[in-house]
């Protein structure tokens, strides 16, 4: 996310768990695309079908030219392991009740 919105942006979303409606996520450029849940699957054929009809050897050289660097990939990596932390805490579970329950969290692992 730092990447396409930018760190300010990132932060203020990750770290306070805030949820933002689609329009804002458009504004941010998280999105390449927003419809209406009903039109959701028929929007996502219709890009698949543009894909197929592109030369599957352009496609491919493409998404090579998209790869960041090694230490960007590293990056995510560990983003990723970090965040796999998350998931596995009491917090999470905590923080998933207190949601439901339409509560302030309890955590517990400060």
């Amino acid at each position: 996310m730092p990447l396409i919105a930018g760190m300010g942006i990132a932060k203020e979303l990750i770290l306070t768990g805030r949820t933002i409606e689609a329009r804002k996520a458009w504004d941010f450029r998280i999105y390449n695309d927003v419809v209406p849940s009903p039109q959701l699957m028929r929007r996502a054929l219709a890009v698949a079908e543009e894909l197929l009809q592109n030369s599957p050897v352009a496609l491919r050289q493409a998404r090579k030219a998209f790869r960041f660097k090694e230490a960007i990939h590293d990056g995510i990596d560990h983003d990723f392991e970090l965040s796999a932390g998350c998931y596995s805490s009491e917090d999470r579970k905590e923080g998933v009740r207190a949601f439901s329950e339409k509560r302030k969290p309890n955590w517990k692992n400060a």
